[in-house]
């Protein structure tokens, strides 16, 4: 008995310095946890990269490579000890059908920030897109459960400030890998941090004094996008003959294709596609179930 509130002592004075420990670092754990947020998945095309575009995304140097692999290396530890059991508990206490709702919410709260993409690209027809999308998805939409605005033919483009960088001739940079976070590049990485702080959702919560809903918001999009990642991480590139280089290869020709979507072989130096847009959509709507 002395044993067990003893125990129970410890673990109330550990949760209270943990509290303690977020409460003076909220921007350094909010900074943390929206790296992860906007270096996380949204959908990209199923079927496996040609030969050629396997050529031309390999041919860019990789400087880093050594601390690339030892990240990725570390990466893979963290997501099989830590985040795919998370993962495969939520798949396994949530339907598939009801998972599907969560992502779309999710990825509906995404709407505001790739509207900010769009217009910082002058691509103001897709901007406004995105802004009807929000609208329509997050009223009739039930908050963006339902995806209301497809059916509608306001089709989902998500876009961000790497991708608007890039636009106007920014150079990509090496490929880089961080801990936690995956796949980026210096350019992309750039993006991220801007889309943290300009985020319109995000600052609304900041604003209501609500920060504690921002960090469970990137929490639960980080785990419902995992598990959207299922088959192209467990079935594809953990499973390929190199999983470093497969990774690279997708991450490179995904965002060659956001920034150039005509040709996606346009040579404007590394682009290195987020471990979280390598969704093989229609394939992993089966695992769902």
């Amino acid at each position: 008995m002395r044993i067990s509130l003893r125990l129970l002592y410890i673990g109330l004075q550990m949760e209270q310095k943990t509290l303690t420990f977020f409460q003076k670092n909220r921007i350094l754990c909010g900074l943390v946890l929206g790296i992860l947020f906007y270096t996380a998945p949204v959908q990209a095309e199923s079927g496996q990269p040609s030969a050629e575009e396997v050529s031309v995304a390999t041919k860019d140097p990789d400087p880093l490579e050594g601390f690339n692999r030892a990240m990725f290396d570390t990466n893979f530890a963290l997501d099989m000890l830590f985040v795919r059991p998370v993962m495969e508990g939520y798949r396994l206490i949530i339907p598939g059908r009801v998972r599907g709702h969560i992502s779309n919410a999710f990825t509906n709260l995404r709407e505001p920030l790739s509207f900010l993409g769009y217009t910082a690209q002058f691509k103001l027809k897709h901007a406004g897109v995105s802004f009807l999308r929000f609208l329509v998805n997050s009223t009739i939409g039930f908050f963006g459960a339902v995806d209301v605005a497809s059916r509608m033919g306001l089709k989902q483009d998500l876009s961000d400030f790497g991708q608007a960088l890039g636009s106007h001739g920014m150079k990509s940079g090496p490929y880089l890998v961080l801990p936690l976070f995956g796949p980026t590049n210096f350019r992309d990485l750039i993006g991220t941090v801007g889309g943290i702080f300009l985020d319109p959702v995000s600052y609304f919560l900041r604003k209501k004094d609500q920060r504690h809903l921002i960090y469970w918001r990137l929490g639960g999009e980080y785990i419902s996008d995992r598990d959207q990642l299922t088959n192209v991480l467990d079935k594809d590139i953990y499973l390929s003959k190199d999983p470093y280089t497969r990774m690279r290869v997708l991450y490179m020709l995904r965002r060659k294709s956001l920034i150039h979507p005509r040709n996606t072989l346009l040579d404007d130096g590394p682009q290195p596609v987020h471990e979280n847009e390598l969704i093989f959509a229609d394939e992993d709507l089966e695992t769902r179930e």
